[in-house]
């Protein structure tokens, strides 16, 4: 195997991770956001309810940074891969990826078909 295909067989295995990742893209992200949403409400009331306030406010505290930590992970995975594999910004990203993992898989199939009908011929 050469490096050039390779490095085509490496890139068509990022653009599949990528394609992977933003099928659960909008879940994360909504995830993220009830998480900011509902587990600091549950802290809040625990800490006027109960008699601990000082540990419910500071889990209260540390699980509002924890869920934005998070959501700016997520983001951060998603602009890494759209720069790492120069994604233009003006299209449909899940269109965009299924398009260019169809491509290059049949341009990878028809240079091993030529290879092999090579390797026929000089037998």
């Amino acid at each position: 195997m050469s490096k050039h295909e390779r490095e085509r067989s490496d890139y068509i295995k990022l653009l599949k991770s990528y394609a992977n990742f933003r099928k659960n893209y909008n879940s994360l992200v909504k995830g993220g956001f009830l998480a900011i949403v509902i587990i600091p409400i549950i802290f809040l009331l625990l800490m006027f309810s109960l008699e601990a306030k000082i540990v419910f406010l500071v889990l209260w505290i540390v699980s509002i940074i924890a869920c934005a930590v998070f959501i700016i992970v997520i983001e951060y995975t998603d602009y890494h891969y759209k720069k790492m594999l120069d994604i233009p910004h003006d299209v449909n990203i899940n269109e965009y990826l299924k398009d260019k993992i169809d491509e290059l898989e049949k341009e990878q199939n028809i240079t091993d078909l030529e290879e092999q009908l090579n390797d026929e011929k000089s037998l």
